[in-house]
């Protein structure tokens, strides 16, 4: 039995020992460098822009409708606003003098 032990205990090392492989990625210099998981504070930060983005589609789509369009029979546009009429200049209550 203590033989099958050693083993046993002997191969759990060894197991323990080699590395685990994770996705790595390459940078500028050209090493490979391994992948962190995101904190949670990036993954709650990109759920929030996901959701702000499918409300805002959604608004697009299902939002509120169009007024309605006018008639075409039947209808006349009012057109552009009429110019005021320009008022003259005040005359004053006295006479000026010639050079004025």
């Amino acid at each position: 039995m203590a033989q099958e032990r050693a083993v046993a205990m002997a191969e759990a090392r060894t197991a323990a020992a080699r590395p685990t492989r994770r996705p790595s990625r390459r940078v500028a210099s050209g090493l490979r460098v391994p992948r962190a998981p995101l904190p949670g504070d990036v993954k709650a930060l990109l759920a929030g822009v996901a959701m702000v983005a499918a409300i805002g589609l959604g608004w697009l789509i299902f939002g509120p409708a169009p007024p309605p369009i006018v008639p075409v029979l039947g209808y006349m546009d009012a057109g552009p606003p009429t110019a005021p009429t320009p008022t003259p200049a005040p005359t004053p209550p006295f006479k000026l003098p010639w050079w004025m």
